[in-house]
C-alpha cells in the first residue's frame, strides 16, 4: 500500500472515531443510522480495508458533519480546536 494511502485511511478513522466520541454515539449504533455495514465500519476504523466516497458520505451525513471533515488530516484543523479538532 502506498505510504499517502496509509496515511488517509489513519486520518479517516481518526476523524471518524472522534466525530463518533464528539456525537456521543457508539460504532454499531452510528453504522445503523448511517445505513452501512457494522463490518465496514470496524474495517475502516482497523485500517485494513478503504472506504467507499458512498460510505464516507453516509457516515458524516449521520454524524452531522461534512463529508470532507472525515478526510482532512490534524495539521488542517488545528491542534487546539474547541470541538474535537473537527473544524
Amino acid at each position: 500500500m502506498r505510504t499517502i494511502g496509509k496515511q488517509t485511511r489513519n486520518t479517516l478513522a481518526d476523524n471518524l472515531r472522534a466525530a463518533a466520541e464528539k456525537a456521543g454515539i457508539g460504532i454499531n449504533a452510528l453504522a445503523d443510522v448511517a445505513g452501512v455495514s457494522s463490518s465496514q465500519t470496524y474495517d475502516v476504523l482497523n485500517c485494513s480495508t478503504g472506504a467507499s466516497v458512498d460510505f464516507i458520505d453516509q457516515v458524516a451525513a449521520a454524524l452531522g458533519v461534512e463529508p470532507f471533515m472525515l478526510l482532512r488530516p490534524r495539521t488542517q484543523r488545528g491542534r487546539n480546536s474547541r470541538n474535537g479538532g473537527l473544524s
